[in-house]
This record gives C-alpha cells, sequence and structure tokens, in this order.
C-alpha cells in the first residue's frame, strides 16, 4: 500500500460499534491474525456468539475504526465517490477492573492487511483518552503469552508496563501477560 494510501486511512473515523455492525466485526476477528483465536481454535459460530455478547454487555463500550473505499478499492474521505463502508478494527472498553478508577482494553483488533498503518495505536490511544474523560486512572490489558510477539512490542511502544503473568489464564492453559499504563502520564 502507498503512502498516499497510508495517509487516507488515517482519515477514518472511531465511532461506537452498533448491532448492525455484527457482520463486518466478525470480518475483523477472522483476518485480524489473533494468536488467541487462531490457537484456540475458535469457529465462526462461537466468534458470532461472543461478539454478540460484548456488543450487549452494559460494563463494556465498543468502538470501530471505520474507513470509506470506493469501487475501485482505493481509500477515499469523499462521500461523493460511491464509497462503502469498511470496518478495519475495532477496541473495547471494559469499565470495571480491580482497584480504584481502573479499567481494561479488553478487546483491540485490526485486519491483517491494515497492519502497520496506526490503526490500532489509533484506537487505543481513543480508548485510553476516552477511559481518561471518565475518570479512570490507570488502564490494564491482556494478551496471550506465547506466539504473540508483534502485539508485546505494541503495548510497549504505547508505554504500557508488564505488570504480571497468569497461569491458565486462556481455557486451552495459556498463560496471559497483563500490560498497565497510567493515564496521568
Amino acid at each position: 500500500m502507498s503512502n498516499d494510501n497510508k495517509d487516507k486511512l488515517s482519515n477514518g473515523i472511531i465511532r461506537k460499534a452498533a448491532q448492525s455492525d455484527l457482520p463486518k466485526l466478525l470480518d475483523v476477528d477472522g483476518e485480524c491474525d489473533s494468536i488467541v483465536i487462531m490457537r484456540l481454535k475458535i469457529g465462526k459460530d462461537k466468534l458470532k456468539e461472543a461478539l454478540h455478547k460484548r456488543l450487549n454487555e452494559s460494563n463494556k463500550e465498543f468502538y470501530v475504526y471505520e474507513i470509506k473505499k470506493n469501487v475501485n478499492n482505493e481509500y477515499n474521505k469523499s462521500e461523493k465517490n460511491n464509497c462503502n463502508k469498511e470496518i478495519a478494527g475495532y477496541a473495547t472498553l471494559k469499565l470495571e477492573f480491580p482497584g480504584y478508577k481502573n479499567c481494561e482494553l479488553s478487546w483491540i483488533a485490526v485486519k491483517q492487511k491494515y497492519h502497520n498503518k496506526g490503526i490500532g495505536k489509533k484506537l487505543a490511544k481513543f480508548i485510553e483518552k476516552l477511559a481518561k474523560k471518565k475518570g479512570f486512572r490507570n488502564i490494564y490489558a491482556y494478551t496471550s503469552e506465547k506466539g504473540n510477539d508483534k502485539v508485546h512490542q505494541f503495548y510497549k511502544k504505547l508505554k504500557y508496563r508488564k505488570i504480571n503473568a497468569l497461569e491458565d489464564y486462556y481455557s486451552d492453559g495459556t498463560r496471559a501477560v497483563l500490560y498497565g499504563k497510567s493515564l496521568n502520564e
């Protein structure tokens, strides 16, 4: 993808997810290269069920990064170019986490074809800013320990600190790593 198209991707919008987004959110999960989804061999029906549940949980706020593309598959912000909307990624803010004024970046996913384009960073920064606006002081995120080096680097670049590793966090017995960050930095 050219730098010109990368710049156009930066003009995407972040908006609250809607029930009607469910098929496009399934596409994101199917195309995000998630080590957890692949390792646990989660099928499309279970993914759909999990996404539907997340969309409806009262303690979570679900946001999508939406871009517009024209029929030539070139990215463009203009409404005049017969554009279709594509959800390139999403993130979820969980409003509850142990401790005083803590929250969790509980899900973040970006389609693989949009990796390294700044979309994940924009989503994470959006969630952090939203959490701070809501009065939270710290934000946390879990990720799989093994086979997830890119995700670990992603959190480190965003100035998250490794807090702990938790045994048997995932249903297949895999350890999770907990990262955290002060929102006052």
